[in-house]
């Protein structure tokens, strides 16, 4: 690519131009020449029912069946030419993604590696669920960087994790100024990601997770216990204002989904549906009211999407669940007999069923990586073998510590595995991640990765949950500091030399030359200094 490259698009469609401007800037990005010189490489991008494209494809001896979907594309590169065949604009969107990662940079500058490829996805849904109620609510800006980072991963979704942070013109008190997202924001971000292929599938709680609200006087009385956290169905207001929530919902985001949560209602039936839940069981009460949610918004014509978690205890009753709600099964861990106990329950009730996994982010000052990523690859895995066609991957941030820009590297492995078919692996994604995500061909960014994997893994051989922000800041000197100490102390050599040499493998690859996503990396820095 010494002399560059021009990027044509005869079929001259609106949103294959906006595929064609955004490979320019990553192609830039790259260290790639943007040109007409006569010498330039050509890319094209080409609809698979042009003349060209039928030409290309004959020549390469490919075919673009239905079997690939609207999100599969065909990728041709050739000495001078390169072609990037779709039958949609997402399907030349991502064509136009996987030609960037395949620009390398080489001795004399960037290099277009040779390939033919004929690629779709294995699941229709792949999405990052971002917690944004606990940890730092992002400006506009950050989370359009975001949507840009994911469509470059062929993510396709992103729901946005609401309690309290959600402006409702009809319930104002909850969300605070300054540490909550707008109705003009969200629209202005609903309009940015459908340039880039991703549905916003805004998830707000409507029965747990919402003692932020509940401790407003206005909502006090429908919260099931005094001072809780789930609300109590029985209430009248209850339903009433996660319908007005829904409908201003409906109103701002319009993709074909709405997440109503339900999950983690561990207080129903301590409290105001005491009697209910004696009678009839928390698993029936419980279903109810999703009943009722589902009926109530039903003028919405929208899927209602839930956590898994709750009704899977009560199989028995889930068929009475309408199949056209989405059942969200969940688990965080790794687990070497599968994730079919959390999966069946709704697969052989004939509901549809996403799976999410999660990157292990959670009250740590550093993912834990080893057990994210295996918890990715195995659900992930284990969704597609049971006709999962979604799967979300979960970064929360429980106890507002966490870092979004600390959580790439499980996010991107999630958006690997939600593509690719089967079992992803795992080491060859550890190899790949530093050249693709962020430039470096050292290898010296993959191997900090690992390192602080290592320091993870030294921790959990002590009996420690990993690098906890609680470790962090506890006072060394009361007594549950001096427990933890006492566990740390005969691995803390070990810890400290793998955070250190995270530490030294940075340095050396920014030294190298310019990177990609230089913020990832300082808040890798900062993980690795917190851990050491």
């Amino acid at each position: 690519l010494r002399s560059g490259v021009r990027i044509v698009v005869p079929g001259g469609n609106a949103q294959d131009r906006f595929a064609a401007d955004d490979l320019r800037k990553g192609l830039r990005a790259r260290g790639v020449r943007i040109g007409s010189s006569p010498a330039a490489v050509s890319i094209y991008l080409l609809r698979d029912d042009s003349a060209l494209a039928r030409d290309v494809l004959r020549r390469a001896h490919e075919t673009f069946d239905p079997a690939m979907g609207p999100e599969g594309y065909v990728l041709v590169t050739q000495p001078h030419e390169a072609f990037v065949i779709g039958h949609t604009a997402a399907g030349i969107f991502y064509g136009a993604q996987t030609l960037k990662q395949l620009v390398r940079t080489g001795g004399t500058g960037p290099i277009l590696q040779g390939a033919v490829i004929r690629d779709w996805p294995a699941m229709r849904w792949r999405g990052v669920h971002d917690d944004l109620s606990r940890g730092p609510v992002p400006t506009l800006a950050f989370q359009e960087r975001q949507i840009r980072t994911f469509a470059a991963y062929k993510i396709n979704v992103y729901p946005p994790y609401f309690e309290n942070t959600m402006q409702y013109a009809s319930n104002p008190l909850p969300a605070l100024p300054g540490g909550s997202m707008s109705a003009d924001d969200a629209k202005e971000l609903v309009s940015f990601a459908r340039r880039y292929h991703v549905t916003i599938i805004p998830e707000q709680e409507a029965i747990g997770h919402l003692h932020k609200v509940l401790l407003w006087q206005k909502y006090a009385p429908l919260a099931e216990i005094p001072f809780g956290a789930v609300l109590a169905p029985g209430q009248p207001g209850s339903l009433q204002m996660i319908t007005q929530d829904f409908d201003e919902l409906a109103g701002i985001y319009p993709g074909p989904f709405l997440h109503i949560g339900a999950d983690e209602t561990f207080e129903l039936g301590q409290g105001q549906t005491a009697a209910e839940v004696q009678q009839q069981g928390r698993g029936a009460v419980y279903i109810d009211y999703l009943l009722r949610i589902h009926q109530a918004l039903a003028p919405l014509h929208r899927r209602l999407l839930f956590w898994g978690d709750m009704a899977m205890s009560s199989p028995d009753l889930v068929p009475k669940l309408p199949h056209d709600m989405i059942a969200v099964a969940w688990e965080y861990d790794p687990e070497p007999n599968g994730y079919a106990p959390w999966i069946d329950p709704y697969t052989h009730a004939g509901m549809e069923t996403w799976v999410s996994p999660g990157v292990n982010n959670w009250r740590k000052v550093w993912p834990n990586f080893d057990d994210g990523l295996r918890n990715i690859q195995g659900f992930t895995a284990d969704g597609q073998k049971a006709g999962c066609p979604g799967m979300l991957n979960t970064v929360w941030d429980d106890d507002g510590e966490g870092l979004f820009l600390q959580d790439w590297y499980g996010i991107l492995f999630g958006a690997a595995a939600a593509w690719q078919p089967g079992t992803s692996s795992i080491p060859q994604f550890a190899h790949d991640f530093g050249p693709v995500f962020h430039g470096d061909e050292s290898g010296d960014i993959d191997a900090a990765q690992q390192a602080l994997i290592d320091a993870q893994n030294a921790l959990v051989r002590a009996g420690l949950n990993g690098a906890q922000d609680d470790y962090f800041w506890i006072d060394p000197w009361s007594g549950e500091g001096q427990e933890i100490a006492a566990k740390i102390l005969p691995v803390s050599a070990e810890v400290r030399l793998d955070a250190e040499r995270a530490l030294t493998l940075l340095a050396h690859a920014r030294a190298t030359g310019k990177l990609r996503h230089q913020q990832a990396l300082d808040a890798m820095d900062l993980g690795a200094r917190r851990i050491a």
